[in-house]
Parts: structure tokens; sequence; C-alpha cells
């Protein structure tokens, strides 16, 4: 999981952040998880929302996969987290379950067709690019768990 996540952060360069008073309780508790593999009892690696970010974090080491995001609620249960890559952007789809504590990546879509010179400038191939969105898909379910304290 460790490569994908390096993947994401290296594709996912500049995005934009909104935290607004009129948060859904489905956004703000994502933002405020841990989002541990399903399975794992809220221990381990995790990836969460910290200023800003989308991390992945692995110990005392943290790196960001996406900078500065913007998680809208779809309803149903659904999150919209938007990051921006050059001239486009990154849609990452979140499902929740009724309870609003396990996440699952349903859908990832980059919206936007960067010519070829802009690829190579960004040091990686379009058909590259999306092969490794395609592996961040499968990332596990995760579960949403209360901050350990610092």
């Amino acid at each position: 999981m460790i490569r994908i996540v390096g993947t994401v952060a290296l594709c996912a360069v500049t995005l934009s952040s909104c935290f607004g008073e009129s948060q859904s309780e489905d956004v703000q508790k994502f933002e405020r998880s841990e989002l541990h593999a399903l399975g794992s009892s809220c221990g381990g690696d995790f990836f969460a929302v910290r200023d800003g970010n989308f991390v992945w974090v692995r110990g005392s080491e943290t790196q960001i996969a996406q900078k500065d995001v913007k998680i809208a609620d779809l309803g149903s249960h659904q999150l919209a987290m938007t990051a921006t890559f050059k001239a486009g952007s990154i849609v990452t789809t979140f499902a929740l379950n009724d309870a609003g504590n396990i996440a699952k990546i349903v859908d990832i879509t980059f919206n936007t067709d960067l010519p070829p010179e802009a690829w190579a400038k960004a040091g990686i191939s379009r058909d590259q690019f999306y092969a490794r969105l395609k592996d961040f898909k499968n990332v596990p379910t995760m579960v949403l768990c209360p901050p350990a304290a610092t």
C-alpha cells in the first residue's frame, strides 16, 4: 500500500482546501478520524486529513498523499475528496456505511486531458498515471477511528 500512496503523493501536486462552518456530520467525522484498514482494530498505519492534506501515517512518519484537499458531502453517505493536479482535478469518492464509520473508495476520476508535453514534464506517462489511480482504488475498506492521543 505504501508504494501506491507514494505514487499518488507524487501525482497529486497542488490542491484546494475548504473548511466551512456548514460541513455535514459525515465530512466532519471523516476529517477528524484516522482511516485504518478494516479489521486492524484501529492500530497500525492509516490515512487521515491533517492540516487540509490527505496523509498516510506509518509509525512516526507522515507522507502527504494529496495536498489541500476539499471534501464535499454528496448525500446518501457519499463523500467526494477533490485535489488538483496540473490543469485538472482528482476526485476520490468514498462511500460510508449508514453509521458513518466504514469508508470504501468507490471511484477515482481525473478530470482533464493533459497534452503529451505536460505528461512528460510531470515525469509520468498518462497510462502510468491511470494505472496507479486504478491501483489506488484497491485500497482496502477503512474504518474511521478516533485519533490516537498524542
